[in-house]
C-alpha cells in the first residue's frame, strides 16, 4: 500500500504556473491539477474562480464533480463483493438482478456489463436526464434508477460490441445494492470512501461554497430546448439543472476533492501494480480483463484512465504504469475548451515532489 503525505498545503510553484496556463489558454473559471507518485509525495494547485462573476478564488479543500469516473468506483464495489464471494465476474445479470431483463441481457455476465459490451443502449430518454426539480442529493436514488432503467432491460440488444452506457452502470449499482444489501450510497460510503479515507466524498454537485458548475453546448442538449443551463453561465448547487437525474447516480454523480480523488487514484495505481490493495490484486486483474475497457476504465498499454462530465464539469484520472503514479485534472465548467485542458495537462513533465 501506498503510505501517502499529508495533503499539501499550499499549492506546487510548478503546477500552479501550469495551472494558470492552461485556465488562461481554454478560458476555464476554475482548475485543478494534481498527481500522487508511489513514494506517497502528493502535488496539487487549483487556480482561477469558483464561478464566473464572483471574485471567490478556488481552494486546495474545494470539491469537484468528477462525472463519469464514478463508473470506476461502482466497479470497484462490485469488485469488493467478488473478493467477498458473493458473486463472481462471469455470472449472469440474470441471477443478480431483481428487475426484469431481456432474455439476452439475462445470459450476459457481470463481466461484459462493466465492459459496456452488454448491448444496453448508451442513455435514457433525454427527458429523464435531468429532473424537472431540484432534489435532494444525499436520498437513496435506487426507487428512481430503476423506474427509468426497467423499460430499458426489456428492449432488444446488441451484445458483444462496445458500446458505452450509462444505463448499463446505472444497472450495476440496482446488481451491487442486491449483492450488498444497503443502497448505493451507502456502499460507496462503506465499501470504498471508509477504506480509502475519502472524508470529502459526497453525491451530486458539491455543495455551496464550493466551486460551481458552468453551463455548455453538451448539458444545453441534454435538456429540453429553452430550460435548463445557459451556454458559460455558473449553475448554483440546488438548481434544478445543477446534475443529472440522481438515476445516474452508479455512472457519474460523485464529487470529491481533488486530493481525495488523488487519493483514490493512488489506490488503483497499487493495484495496477499487481499489487494486493482495497480488493486483491487478482481480483482487480479479472475486472479489468476485458480489451479496450473494463471495470469502468479505458484501458492503455501504459495504464489506465477515464474521464467524466456531466456537461457542466470535466474531470481526467489517468494512472501510470511505468511511473507508478496517479495524475488528475478537474474543471468546474463542461465546455469543448475544458475537455481539451485534460490533455494539454501533461503533468510528467514536472517533479514528482514539490
Amino acid at each position: 500500500m501506498i503510505i501517502l503525505d499529508p495533503i499539501p498545503e499550499t499549492c506546487s510553484p510548478e503546477l500552479r504556473a501550469h495551472a494558470d496556463r492552461v485556465l488562461r489558454r481554454y478560458r476555464l473559471p476554475g482548475l485543478g491539477l494534481g498527481k500522487v507518485g508511489m513514494d506517497g509525495g502528493m502535488q496539487i494547485a487549483v487556480a482561477g474562480l469558483r464561478a464566473r462573476g464572483n471574485p471567490e478564488p478556488i481552494s486546495l479543500t474545494d470539491r469537484w464533480h468528477i462525472g463519469s469516473i464514478t463508473k470506476s468506483m461502482t466497479a470497484l464495489v462490485l469488485a469488493r463483493l467478488v473478493a467477498r464471494g458473493l458473486t463472481r465476474f462471469d455470472a449472469p445479470l440474470g441471477d443478480l438482478a431483481a428487475l426484469r431483463l431481456h432474455p439476452d441481457l439475462a445470459r450476459q455476465s457481470l463481466r461484459a456489463l462493466l465492459a459496456h459490451r452488454a448491448g444496453l443502449a448508451a442513455n435514457p430518454a433525454r427527458a429523464a436526464c435531468f429532473g424537472p426539480d431540484p432534489c435532494d442529493s444525499d436520498q437513496p436514488e435506487g426507487p428512481l434508477r430503476d423506474r427509468v432503467l426497467a423499460p430499458w432491460l426489456l428492449k432488444p440488444l446488441r451484445p458483444g460490441r462496445f458500446r458505452y452506457s450509462n444505463l448499463g452502470y446505472m444497472l450495476a449499482g440496482h446488481i451491487a445494492e442486491q449483492l450488498g444489501g444497503a443502497p448505493w450510497k451507502q456502499l460507496m460510503r462503506n465499501e470504498l470512501a471508509g477504506p480509502l479515507g475519502l472524508d470529502s466524498l459526497g453525491f451530486g454537485p458539491p455543495p455551496a461554497p464550493n466551486p460551481m458548475g458552468h453551463g455548455s453546448i453538451l448539458s444545453c442538449l441534454l435538456t429540453r430546448r429553452g430550460y435548463g443551463p445557459r451556454w458559460g453561465a455558473p449553475i448554483e448547487p440546488d438548481a434544478a439543472f445543477a446534475d443529472l437525474s440522481p438515476a445516474f447516480g452508479p455512472a457519474g454523480l460523485v464529487h470529491l476533492s481533488l486530493a481525495d480523488l488523488l487519493r483514490y487514484g493512488a489506490a488503483i495505481a497499487v493495484l495496477a501494480k499487481s499489487e494486493d490493495g482495497i480488493v486483491p490484486a487478482e481480483i482487480f486483474r479479472d475486472l479489468i480483463s476485458s480489451r479496450d475497457y473494463a471495470g469502468g476504465w479505458v484501458i492503455e498499454a501504459k495504464g489506465l484512465r477515464h474521464n467524466g462530465s456531466n456537461g457542466l464539469w470535466v474531470a481526467d484520472l489517468r494512472i501510470d504504469r511505468a511511473r507508478n503514479e496517479a495524475t488528475a485534472m478537474v474543471t468546474n465548467s463542461g465546455s469543448l475548451g475544458a475537455f481539451l485542458a485534460a490533455g494539454a495537462a501533461n503533468l510528467r513533465r514536472t517533479p514528482a515532489r514539490s
